[in-house]
C-alpha cells in the first residue's frame, strides 16, 4: 500500500502545524481506473483529490490495516470487507481507490466495482433478455467485486441471492468482496437474514467525516492542487468552520476560490476567510433547493416540474445536473435530501448527476458559461 505525508506542497507551515499533520496520511491510487470513472472534472472538480487520494486521520485509522489485510497474499483472505459510514464519507471513492490499486497488482483478475442499483438492473435486464450467463460470467469472474451501496438491494431478494452465489464463485477462485454501506451490517434489516449474516461475518470498517486535522491536511492540498495561495492561518481557520463532508469543503472552497478570482490575484488571507464565512453564513438561510430549481429552470427555460419529474430529455437532464452541483456549492443539503427533492431520487443517482455535470463542466464552455452565470445571479441575490 502506498501511504504518503500530505505535506507534499509549498506552503510554509510551523512546526506545531506540522506536526499535527503528520498524523494525517494519504493513499494514493493508480491513475488508469480513477482516470476512467466518473471521478475527472473540471480544474476546480475533485479530480486533484478524489481522483487519486484519500485522506485519512485519526478518525479513521482503520482504513490502513483494513486494506493492508484486503490485499494480503498468501493467507485466508479478508472478506468481505464492509465499509459503512454516513454519505460524504468517501466510501464510493474507496471502492474506487481499491479497485484501480487491485487492477494495478492483478492485471489478470482484474477488479470490478458496481453499484448496488446497477447490479439489481444489471440482473433484471438478463433475466429480461435471457442472458444469465454473461451477466454471471461478468460478476462471478472479476478477482475483486466491490459493490457500492448495499442497502439498494433491500427489496430485491433475487438481486441479493445473486450476489452470494457471486461471493461463491470469487472464494472459491480467491477473490475478494467489498462493500459499501451506510449503517453497520447488522443493522441493514432490508436484506435477507443470509446475507446480512454472511456480511456481519466479515470485516466492518466505520468511515466517519473528517475531524479538523484531516480537514486541514485535505483543503491544504485541494488549494494547492488549484495553486492558490493561501496563509497557513486562513487555511486552519477554514478548517475550523468547514465542519462538512469533503465533497461540501470541496464545494465552499470551489465557491470561495471563485469569489475571491474576480478581485484580481488571488491570496486567500484570514480576513478574506472571515468575511467569506459570515457572508456564506448570511445566505445560508435564505437560500433553498427550491431557490436554486426556480433560478435554473428560468435560465434554461424550462418548467420545474420538469427538473424535478422524471424526463430524460437532454435539456432537462443538463439542468438538473446542474441544479444538483449548485445545491452543493451553496447549500448543506446532502445527496439524499437533493434526491427526495428532485423527484425522490436516491443517493446514488444524485451522486452520478454531480459527478457527471463536473465532467461535461470541463469540456462544454456553454454549460461552464450557464453555471458561472447562475452562480453570479445566486451571489446577487
Amino acid at each position: 500500500m502506498r501511504y504518503s505525508s500530505p505535506l507534499g506542497n509549498p506552503r510554509t507551515v510551523t512546526t506545531s502545524t506540522a506536526k499535527r499533520l503528520a498524523d494525517v496520511t494519504r493513499i494514493s491510487f493508480p491513475g488508469e481506473e480513477m482516470r476512467s470513472g466518473s471521478h475527472v472534472a473540471t480544474s476546480r472538480g475533485l479530480g486533484p483529490l478524489m481522483r487519486d487520494h484519500f485522506f485519512i486521520g485519526p478518525e479513521n485509522d482503520m482504513i490502513p490495516p483494513a486494506l493492508e489485510m484486503l490485499f494480503r497474499e498468501g493467507t485466508e483472505p479478508c472478506s468481505p470487507c464492509v465499509f459503512y459510514g454516513p454519505s460524504g464519507t468517501g466510501k464510493t471513492h474507496l471502492l474506487h481507490g481499491i479497485v484501480a490499486l487491485w487492477n494495478d497488482r492483478h492485471p489478470d483478475r482484474t477488479g470490478l466495482r458496481v453499484s448496488a442499483v446497477d447490479f439489481a438492473r444489471d440482473l433484471a435486464r438478463a433475466l429480461d433478455r435471457d442472458e444469465r450467463r454473461p451477466f454471471r460470467r461478468r460478476y462471478r469472474g472479476s478477482g475483486l467485486l466491490a459493490l457500492d451501496g448495499v442497502e439498494a438491494l433491500g427489496s430485491k431478494p433475487a438481486a441479493q441471492e445473486e450476489l452470494l452465489q457471486a461471493w461463491d464463485a470469487l472464494e472459491r477462485r480467491g477473490g475478494r468482496l467489498v462493500v459499501s454501506a451506510q449503517r453497520p451490517p447488522r443493522e441493514l434489516s432490508s436484506l435477507t437474514p443470509k446475507l446480512r449474516s454472511h456480511l456481519v461475518g466479515g470485516l466492518s470498517v466505520n468511515l466517519v467525516p473528517p475531524d479538523e486535522t484531516t480537514r486541514e491536511a485535505v483543503i491544504g492540498h485541494i488549494l494547492d492542487a488549484w495553486e492558490v495561495s493561501a496563509a497557513p492561518k486562513a487555511v486552519a481557520l477554514l478548517a475550523d468552520k468547514l465542519s462538512g463532508t469533503i465533497p461540501q469543503i470541496h464545494a465552499d472552497l470551489a465557491h470561495m476560490e471563485d469569489i475571491a478570482s474576480r478581485q484580481g490575484p488571488v491570496h486567500i488571507d484570514v480576513p478574506f476567510v472571515e468575511r467569506f464565512l459570515q457572508w456564506q453564513a448570511d445566505l445560508a438561510p435564505s437560500l433553498s433547493l427550491r431557490d436554486i430549481t426556480a433560478l435554473t429552470s428560468k435560465y434554461f427555460s424550462l418548467r420545474m416540474g420538469d427538473i424535478r419529474g422524471a424526463s430524460r430529455r437532454r435539456s432537462v437532464v443538463r439542468a438538473r445536473g446542474i441544479v444538483v452541483y449548485l445545491a452543493r456549492q451553496f447549500t448543506k443539503q446532502s445527496y439524499q435530501q437533493i434526491g427526495r427533492y428532485l423527484g425522490d431520487r436516491d443517493h446514488t443517482t444524485i451522486l452520478h448527476s454531480y459527478r457527471e455535470t463536473e465532467r461535461r463542466l470541463a469540456d462544454d464552455l456553454g454549460l461552464r458559461d450557464a453555471a458561472a452565470d447562475l452562480r453570479r445571479l445566486i451571489t446577487a441575490r
